[in-house]
């Protein structure tokens, strides 16, 4: 399969929402990148200086009240380029995004690395991709086959994915046999929060790519310690109680179905 590009530029789709904390760092770790840049599309919906932010920047910002996964659309339609670089506005991404990924353009339609969080540390990083535990599906940093991405997506126009909508492309591609690449030695470091507190938050607008499912409470904590010695082997192999509550967290996620896919 191949996947078209006449052009060495890059348009950067960036969506908003009240980021002003951190788009400042997202935007001047693009800058010292060697991704080479079009023009950089800011989708914002939020009600702090953001948009302020991003226009003092240089940035092309459309004020929109979509969810995220519309977000993502409506910069696809405005850029120009054959690939589109998704970018997250509390991400910051590896010096040398482009030069490590750029042989896989043109061969695969997603096209990435990976991510940690700040105040995590590698070898969890290390866990979660070397596990599958699918959090390396995300699109916070990622080169995307415009036209294709635009027609996997025509469904999202009607706003019923929002944040999981990345989950969802990823679940597409795999069952259409279209080929993606992400290497984990381009690692993109994600500013806000670690794993726990974004598995306990709620998704943007509350809704997930997966349909939740209610449980009785004695279920819950069955399916919670199924496994009793997880939790153990884990603060053992990591050396941190951190990762306890971590595991609980996720698998509750799990059973809701606000977590990885």
């Amino acid at each position: 399969m191949n996947f078209l590009t006449t052009k060495n530029t890059f348009d950067v789709i960036i969506p908003t929402k009240n980021s002003v904390k951190t788009f400042s760092l997202c935007l001047k770790g693009l800058l010292l990148s060697d991704v080479p840049v079009n023009k950089i599309i800011v989708i914002d919906n939020s009600t702090d200086g953001t948009p302020e932010v991003a226009q003092k920047l240089g940035c092309e910002v459309i004020r929109s009240n979509a969810n995220y996964s519309q977000a993502l659309r409506v910069g696809a339609e405005r850029s120009e380029t054959d690939y589109i670089l998704i970018l997250d506005s509390d991400v910051i991404i590896n010096k040398d995004f482009y030069s490590k990924l750029k042989n896989y353009l043109g061969k695969f339609f997603v096209v990435k690395g990976v991510h940690r969080h700040k105040i995590n540390w590698k070898e969890l990083g290390d866990w979660l991709f070397y596990s599958q535990l699918k959090e390396i599906l995300a699109l916070e940093a990622t080169f995307v086959h415009r036209s294709t991405f635009l027609q996997l997506t025509e469904s999202w126009e009607d706003g019923h994915i929002d944040a999981g909508g990345d989950a969802w492309l990823y679940e597409i591609c795999k069952r259409l046999k279209i080929p993606v690449f992400f290497s984990p030695h381009v690692v993109s470091i994600h500013l806000t929060g670690d794993f726990r507190r974004i598995l306990r938050q709620a998704r943007w607008y509350g809704k997930s790519a997966r349909k939740s499912k209610i449980h009785s409470p004695l279920s819950l904590v069955v399916k919670l310690f199924k496994s009793p010695f997880a939790g153990f082997l884990l603060i053992v192999r990591f050396k941190s109680l951190q990762l306890l509550p971590f595991l609980v967290n996720y698998q509750i996620n799990q059973l809701w179905g606000y977590a990885f896919h």
